[in-house]
């Protein structure tokens, strides 16, 4: 009777411990139900026809025209940490949702893409979300602390440091035992003792599914480069950054019959995107 006891306390203690959202590390949380929508922005790029004069004939101006800009490019939005249409809880990443249309009559590749910062500084997307994301982490905590009076933290949320549970119970080990003196001695009952392995267990298996979910999804949304597009073709996904403050504009690198394109647009309205306070534009002179 007291190992049956034993048992179901053991295993209600368990049940009880997997649905703890606390099962689950940080880094792999989906975003919560109640996270706000996205915000559109639409942004696009400068129109072919605006780089022709006005003067030009017809026939030539269709010429320039696929010459100048043989693509188009819309940002549709951008998805920053803890921000409007957020997926994953905490992701040190911004995600610049895009659609890239060949406006041209020969195949287009779009090789390569590049976020110009307003310091002059340039990042490429990434394909991989979990260095992408030390990556970003590392670098907002390092800029961050130089630039106290200027950085804000990231989106509309608070970075927190990660609790000190987790690294006792790795440094421990999962499976290490304990003996019912130990466990007295934290106030902890014969009961969980016996339920820890299990928990542990419980808590891998749950850390790995939310993990793929996550490594899932990106692969899901990102815009893999490099991608070819056929004359009127679109491609349409996600290129991760870190996080990048005051952004300044979106290149698309395309090539066309062996000629290098850029395909920009302007991000004027997200310079104040991650700053505390605006950028001041330095004087002419």
């Amino acid at each position: 009777m007291r190992f049956l006891t034993l048992l179901l306390r053991s295993g209600a203690l368990l049940g009880a411990a997997l649905t703890l959202t606390g099962c689950v590390t940080r880094g792999y949380k989906m975003a919560d139900k109640n996270t706000p929508p996205l915000v559109a922005l639409n942004l696009s790029s400068v129109p072919a026809a605006a780089l022709v004069p006005e003067d030009t004939h017809p026939g030539a101006a269709a010429a320039l025209t696929a010459a100048a800009a043989p693509a188009e490019a819309v940002v549709h939005t951008v998805i920053v940490y803890q921000g409007p249409g957020s997926w994953k809880r905490e992701a040190y990443w911004d995600e610049y949702v895009l659609t890239v249309t060949n406006r041209g009559d020969l195949p287009l590749v779009l090789t390569q893409a590049t976020l110009l910062a307003h310091n002059g500084e340039s990042t490429r997307p990434g394909d991989d979300p979990w260095k992408l994301e030390r990556i970003g982490k590392t670098w907002w905590q390092g800029n961050g602390g130089q630039q106290a009076k200027t950085f804000l933290l990231l989106g509309g949320g608070t970075v927190a440091g990660f609790g000190t549970v987790a690294a006792g119970v790795i440094s421990g080990g999962f499976f290490a035992p304990l003996t019912g003196g130990a466990a007295a001695a934290v106030g902890v009952g014969t009961a969980a003792v016996v339920a820890l392995p299990l928990v542990a267990i419980g808590s891998v298996g749950m850390n790995l599914h939310h993990k793929s979910q996550v490594e899932a999804e990106f692969r899901r949304r990102r815009l893999v480069l490099p991608h070819t597009l056929a004359p009127g073709e679109s491609a349409h996904g996600s290129l991760f950054f870190r996080a990048t403050p005051s952004p300044r504009r979106l290149a698309v690198h395309t090539d066309v019959a062996g000629e290098a394109r850029d395909v920009t647009v302007s991000l004027a309205p997200l310079a104040g995107l991650h700053l505390r306070l605006p950028v001041v534009p330095a004087a002419q002179p």
